[in-house]
C-alpha cells in the first residue's frame, strides 16, 4: 500500500542542483523530531511509496513536493513552541512565573550572550518554585515539576542541538502511565514524537520560504539511481543555505 514519508538531506542545494551523493531512507512523520538532530542544514522531501519505514528511496517512490528546510533556526522555533505548552499547563503560579522568565531569557537573547550568573538566576527561582509546589497536587504537580525541570535543562542548553534533546517533555508526559506496560509506554511516547516532529514539520515549512522559497514550486528531483555516487566522487553542491541564525 502505497504510503506517505519524508527524506531529510544534509544539505540545501538551488533548485535543478541537486546530486545525489547518497540515498536517503524513508522517514514516518513519527522520525521528523530525531532526524532533525543528525543535520546541520538540510532540505525535507514528502514521497509515496509503497516500502517500509527506513528503506531507501528509489525506484517506484514519487517525490511530491518540497516539504521544508530544518537548520538551527527551525529548531530553536520547534523547541520554543514545544516549551510554550508545557508552560501553558502550569497553574502553581510561582512556578508558571520562574519558567516563563526563563523563557524569556533563553527566547529573546543568543546563547553565547547569556552570562553564567544570569543561568544561574533563572534556575534558582525554577528550583525554589518547585520545592514549594503542594504535596498533595497529585499528578498536576508530577507534571509541573517535569515542566521545571525541562525548563532548568533549557535554560542551560549553548545550540538548537542541545535544546532538541531536552524538548518535548517526555517525562511530564508520562504521568499515570505504568512504565511496567510496554505496550501503554510505547503508545505514549508515539504520540508525543508524532507531536513533536508536527511542531518541527510546521517550523520547517516556514524556513523554507524564507531561505530557499524557489523550492516552494521548483519541479522535484529526479529519483536517485540504485547505486548512489560516493561522497568523494560527487561534485560539490554549487550552494548551501546561509548558515546564519537569525
Amino acid at each position: 500500500m502505497t504510503r506517505s514519508y519524508f527524506i531529510l538531506l544534509d544539505r540545501v542545494p538551488k533548485p535543478g542542483e541537486l546530486n545525489w551523493t547518497s540515498v536517503p531512507t524513508l522517514l514516518t512523520i513519527s522520525d521528523l523530531w530525531d532526524a532533525a538532530r543528525t543535520t546541520h542544514a538540510g532540505l525535507l522531501f514528502r514521497v509515496r511509496s509503497d516500502k517500509s519505514p527506513g528503506d531507501d528511496l528509489g525506484t517506484g517512490d514519487r517525490i511530491e513536493s518540497c516539504a521544508g528546510l530544518i537548520d538551527p533556526s527551525s529548531r530553536w522555533r520547534a523547541v520554543a513552541a514545544l516549551a510554550r505548552l508545557g508552560l501553558n499547563s502550569l497553574q502553581f503560579a510561582p512556578l508558571a512565573q520562574a519558567c516563563w522568565q526563563a523563557y524569556g531569557m533563553i527566547s529573546t537573547k543568543h546563547p553565547a550572550s547569556i552570562a553564567p550568573g544570569e543561568r544561574m538566576a533563572v534556575v534558582g527561582e525554577i528550583r525554589a518554585a518547585m520545592d514549594k509546589i503542594p504535596e498533595d497536587a497529585g499528578p498536576q504537580g508530577h507534571h509541573e515539576a517535569g515542566v521545571g525541570a525541562m525548563m532548568i535543562r533549557l535554560a542551560h542548553c549553548d545550540s538548537d542541538l542541545e535544546a532538541v534533546m531536552v524538548v518535548p517533555n517526555r517525562a511530564g508526559m508520562m504521568i499515570n502511565v505504568d512504565p511496567t506496560n510496554e505496550g501503554g509506554v510505547q503508545e505514549r511516547m508515539a504520540s508525543i514524537d508524532i507531536e513533536a516532529s508536527a511542531f518541527m514539520l510546521c517550523e520547517a515549512k516556514g524556513r523554507l520560504s524564507e531561505k530557499a522559497p524557489g523550492w516552494l514550486y521548483a519541479p522535484m528531483p529526479a529519483l536517485p539511481q540504485a547505486s548512489a555516487v560516493s561522497p568523494e566522487a560527487a561534485p560539490p553542491e554549487s550552494s548551501r543555505a546561509d548558515e546564519d541564525e537569525d
